[in-house]
């Protein structure tokens, strides 16, 4: 396993690079897109994940994307930021595989936000459940068919105490 660091200013991003064992990787990305994100950071994500298509391998992208005006039924949307993301996925040959929303709070509508994207029909199953604490979002527990290669894992770190450098260093 390999955690990669790319130059693109998103916040909250993370990438694990997992081998399989059909020779192929998989890059699995977290991302978290805030409700008040700004235009430019809406659109550096979606030069973010042109970056990660690009890459060889499987891609796997998971996430609170926050665009409740997505219509994942018909992949449309009134938003010029949503249509942009769209257009992205599209352009990727991308598919969103949550069909169900996974947020709501109190009375107010549930809404799509969390989704699981990839590039390839992998995804077999997904399941819903609670919230962990007081969370207001779903658990999605995700289902693949895909097999990574085993590997002796590092040491645990702890990275709210160590930097960034110490996480790539203890991961390689």
């Amino acid at each position: 396993m390999l955690l990669l660091l790319f130059q693109v200013q998103i916040h909250f991003t993370i990438i694990l690079e997992i081998q399989t064992d059909g020779n192929r990787v998989i890059q699995v990305v977290t991302l978290y897109r805030s409700p008040n994100s700004s235009i430019d950071n809406s659109i550096k994500m979606c030069s973010f994940i042109d970056l990660i298509c690009n890459r060889a391998g499987y891609k796997l992208f998971l996430g609170d994307f926050n665009f409740p005006n997505i219509n994942w039924n018909t992949w449309n949307t009134t938003g010029s930021t949503e249509s942009k993301f769209i257009d992205t996925l599209r352009k990727n040959f991308l598919q969103q595989h949550v069909n169900t929303p996974a947020r709501a709070r109190g009375f107010t509508t549930p809404h799509l936000l969390d989704l699981i994207i990839t590039d390839d029909s992998f995804v077999e199953n997904i399941d819903y459940a609670a919230p962990l604490g007081k969370s207001d979002h779903s658990i999605l527990h995700i289902f693949c068919n895909l097999k990574p290669v085993k590997y002796q894992f590092c040491d645990k770190v702890a990275f709210l105490r160590g930097t960034t450098k110490d996480c790539v260093t203890n991961c390689n």
